[in-house]
Protein backbone atom coordinates (compact mmCIF):
# COMPACT_ATOMS: atom_id res chain seq x y z
CA UNK A 1 0.00 0.00 0.00
CA UNK A 2 0.92 3.54 -0.70
CA UNK A 3 0.36 6.59 1.33
CA UNK A 4 -0.20 9.84 -0.08
CA UNK A 5 -0.26 13.21 1.25
CA UNK A 6 -2.60 16.18 -0.09
CA UNK A 7 -2.30 20.13 1.02
CA UNK A 8 -4.19 22.85 0.14
CA UNK A 9 -7.72 24.47 0.63
CA UNK A 10 -10.27 22.25 1.91
CA UNK A 11 -12.70 22.29 -1.19
CA UNK A 12 -9.95 21.59 -3.59
CA UNK A 13 -8.52 18.51 -1.37
CA UNK A 14 -12.01 17.03 -0.95
CA UNK A 15 -12.63 17.35 -4.40
CA UNK A 16 -9.33 15.71 -5.69
CA UNK A 17 -10.20 13.03 -3.11
CA UNK A 18 -13.15 12.28 -4.69
CA UNK A 19 -11.97 12.22 -8.15
CA UNK A 20 -9.18 9.81 -7.12
CA UNK A 21 -11.71 7.57 -5.27
CA UNK A 22 -13.42 7.66 -8.47
CA UNK A 23 -10.19 6.09 -10.24
CA UNK A 24 -11.00 1.63 -11.44
CA UNK A 25 -8.01 1.09 -10.22
CA UNK A 26 -7.74 2.90 -7.41
CA UNK A 27 -8.80 2.12 -3.66
CA UNK A 28 -8.48 4.65 -1.08
CA UNK A 29 -8.09 3.49 2.36
CA UNK A 30 -8.88 5.38 5.76
CA UNK A 31 -7.30 9.05 5.68
CA UNK A 32 -5.87 11.38 8.79
CA UNK A 33 -7.19 14.82 8.50
CA UNK A 34 -5.37 18.08 9.62
CA UNK A 35 -6.79 21.55 9.79
CA UNK A 36 -4.48 23.72 9.19
CA UNK A 37 -4.36 27.88 9.29
CA UNK A 38 -7.13 29.19 7.65
CA UNK A 39 -9.38 26.90 5.11
CA UNK A 40 -6.01 24.90 4.71
CA UNK A 41 -6.35 21.22 4.96
CA UNK A 42 -3.55 18.46 5.27
CA UNK A 43 -5.07 15.01 4.14
CA UNK A 44 -2.72 11.67 4.34
CA UNK A 45 -4.09 8.78 3.43
CA UNK A 46 -3.58 4.89 2.14
CA UNK A 47 -4.12 4.43 -1.85
CA UNK A 48 -4.42 0.34 -3.02
CA UNK A 49 -3.41 -0.70 -6.36
CA UNK A 50 -6.21 -2.89 -7.94
CA UNK A 51 -5.20 -4.56 -10.97
CA UNK A 52 -6.69 -4.13 -13.95
CA UNK A 53 -7.91 -7.86 -14.39
CA UNK A 54 -10.80 -7.12 -13.56
CA UNK A 55 -11.37 -5.46 -16.98
CA UNK A 56 -13.42 -7.15 -19.76
CA UNK A 57 -13.42 -5.72 -23.19
CA UNK A 58 -16.80 -6.19 -25.01
CA UNK A 59 -16.32 -6.15 -28.76
CA UNK A 60 -19.68 -5.52 -31.10
CA UNK A 61 -19.85 -6.21 -34.41
CA UNK A 62 -22.28 -4.04 -36.70
CA UNK A 63 -23.94 -5.22 -39.97
CA UNK A 64 -21.40 -3.06 -41.94
CA UNK A 65 -18.74 -4.82 -39.98
CA UNK A 66 -17.35 -2.11 -37.69
CA UNK A 67 -16.29 -2.88 -34.58
CA UNK A 68 -17.18 -1.46 -31.40
CA UNK A 69 -15.45 -2.07 -28.36
CA UNK A 70 -16.10 -1.13 -24.68
CA UNK A 71 -14.12 -1.92 -22.19
CA UNK A 72 -16.00 -2.94 -18.85
CA UNK A 73 -15.43 -3.74 -14.50
CA UNK A 74 -16.85 -6.85 -13.46
CA UNK A 75 -18.23 -7.79 -16.39
CA UNK A 76 -20.78 -10.94 -15.71
CA UNK A 77 -22.44 -12.67 -18.45
CA UNK A 78 -25.84 -14.24 -18.00
CA UNK A 79 -27.57 -16.80 -20.41
CA UNK A 80 -31.12 -16.44 -21.74
CA UNK A 81 -31.74 -18.93 -24.02
CA UNK A 82 -30.33 -20.06 -27.68
CA UNK A 83 -27.49 -17.21 -28.77
CA UNK A 84 -29.06 -14.58 -26.57
CA UNK A 85 -27.39 -13.71 -23.22
CA UNK A 86 -26.91 -10.18 -20.75
CA UNK A 87 -23.85 -8.90 -20.13
CA UNK A 88 -23.85 -6.60 -17.25
CA UNK A 89 -20.62 -4.32 -15.62
CA UNK A 90 -19.14 -1.02 -14.87
CA UNK A 91 -17.95 0.89 -17.83
CA UNK A 92 -16.40 4.12 -17.63
CA UNK A 93 -14.31 6.78 -20.14
CA UNK A 94 -11.23 8.29 -19.39
CA UNK A 95 -11.92 11.27 -21.36
CA UNK A 96 -15.08 12.39 -19.21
Amino acid sequence: MLTITIKGDAHEVNHFLYELSQLMQLKLCREEVQLTKDRETSVTCGVRHQPKSKLSIIRLVDRAGCEIDIPMLDLVQADLEDGKWVLTGRCFDLFS
